[in-house]
C-alpha cells in the first residue's frame, strides 16, 4: 500500500534554484552524524543537473508543516535500468517512509522501461548513521559492500615520481579523440567493479563539462608502449572545503596490471596537489574490489578516514 504523507506535510519536485536550501539540509544532517558538513553547495549544484537526472520525475522535496525542508529524496538509473542509485535525506521519521516509498516507485518504473523484471536499488550510508541504516534496513536492503574514503596528507616538497619503463603520460585537455580514448578505457578498465555502468561517450563527456570542479587538464591517459592502458581524472572536489585533491578515477587495463602504473599515476596525482599547495589528496575505493585496491593506496602512504555501506534492495 502506498504511504501517505504525513498531514500537514507538502512535497513538489526539486530545481536548480534549491541548491542552497538542499546544502542546508544536507550539511545539517552529515554535521549531526559526522560533525562536519562533507559537502558543498557546488556538490548539491553539480548533482542537480547530473546528465540522466531529470528533477521533473527523479526527485522530491518533503516540506513540514511550517514550510521548513526536511527532507530530499532522488532516483537516477544506471546503465539501462538494471541498476538504481536512490537517496533519502532527512531526520524526520514520518517523513523518511513517504520519501521511501516515493524512491522505489521510481525505481521499478525505470527499471520496467529498460526491460528489466530484476533489478537492483544502492544507497550509501555512513557507517556512523545508524538511523539511516535502520530506516534502509526497514525499506528492504541489506548492506552488500564497504568504500573507504581514502586520504594522504603531504609534505612542503613535490618528489616526480619515475614512470615504469614504456610507459608515457598524455595530460589534457586534448581534442575529441584523446577523450574518447580515455572514456573506453575508464569503461573497460571498471567493466567489473561493484556498481559500475558504463555511460555514453556524450553523457560522460557532458557530465564533466559541466562539473564546477572539474578542468580537461586535470584528465590523463597513460600508454604502454604507444597503446593505451590506464587513464587518471582528478577534480578539485575536497578544495574548497578540505583543501585537498581528489582521485575521482584511476583505472588500468588488465593486461597492463601488475606493472606499478596505478601506483605512478598515484604519485603524479599527489605532486601535482603539492605543487596546487594542497594539504593532502583523497579517493574513495571499494573493499570488494576486484582489483587489490586497498592495499595500493595503503602502500603508497594513503590511510581509511570515513567508512560508507553501501545498501542493496534487490527485486525480482
Amino acid at each position: 500500500m502506498p504511504v501517505d504523507l504525513p498531514a500537514g506535510y507538502a512535497w513538489r519536485r526539486a530545481t536548480p534554484a534549491d541548491a542552497e536550501a538542499i546544502y542546508a539540509l544536507v550539511s545539517r544532517c552529515n554535521t549531526e552524524v559526522l560533525g562536519y558538513a562533507d559537502v558543498t553547495l557546488n556538490d548539491i549544484r553539480d548533482d542537480l543537473i547530473e546528465p540522466g537526472f531529470d528533477l521533473e520525475t527523479d526527485s522530491w522535496l518533503g516540506f513540514t508543516p511550517d514550510g521548513s525542508l526536511a527532507g530530499f529524496a532522488w532516483a537516477i538509473g544506471k546503465g539501462s535500468g538494471e541498476q538504481v542509485d536512490v537517496d533519502v535525506i532527512t531526520r524526520d521519521d514520518q517523513l523518511a517512509s513517504w520519501l521511501y516509498d516515493r524512491v522505489l516507485a521510481r525505481a521499478a518504473e525505470i527499471a520496467h522501461a529498460g526491460g528489466h523484471a530484476r533489478y537492483v536499488v544502492d544507497k550509501g550510508i555512513y557507517r556512523a548513521d545508524t538511523r539511516a541504516s535502520a530506516a534502509a534496513e526497514k525499506h528492504g536492503f541489506s548492506p552488500v559492500t564497504v568504500f573507504y574514503r581514502m586520504r594522504i596528507d603531504h609534505g612542503a616538497v613535490a618528489v616526480d615520481p619515475v614512470p615504469p619503463q614504456g610507459l608515457t603520460v598524455h595530460n589534457g585537455p586534448g581534442d575529441e579523440g584523446f577523450r574518447r580514448t580515455a572514456h573506453a578505457v575508464l569503461n573497460e578498465a571498471f567493466k567489473d567493479h561493484f556498481g559500475w555502468a558504463a555511460r555514453t561517450f556524450e553523457d560522460w563527456h557532458q557530465l564533466l563539462e559541466q562539473e564546477l570542479t572539474f578542468d580537461w587538464s586535470q584528465l590523463a591517459v597513460a600508454e604502454l608502449d604507444s597503446r593505451p592502458v590506464a587513464v587518471l581524472l582528478t577534480t578539485d572536489r575536497y578544495v574548497e572545503d578540505e583543501n585537498c585533491g581528489y582521485v575521482a578515477d584511476i583505472g588500468v587495463l588488465a593486461e597492463a596490471r601488475g606493472r606499478g602504473i596505478a601506483k605512478y599515476l598515484l604519485r603524479t596525482a599527489f605532486a601535482a596537489d603539492i605543487r596546487a599547495g594542497r594539504a593532502g589528496t583523497i579517493l574513495h575505493v571499494d573493499s570488494n574490489n576486484t582489483t587489490p585496491a586497498l592495499g595500493l593506496y595503503e602502500s603508497v602512504g594513503m590511510r581509511p578516514v570515513l567508512v560508507i555501506d553501501v545498501w542493496r534492495r534487490a527485486v525480482g
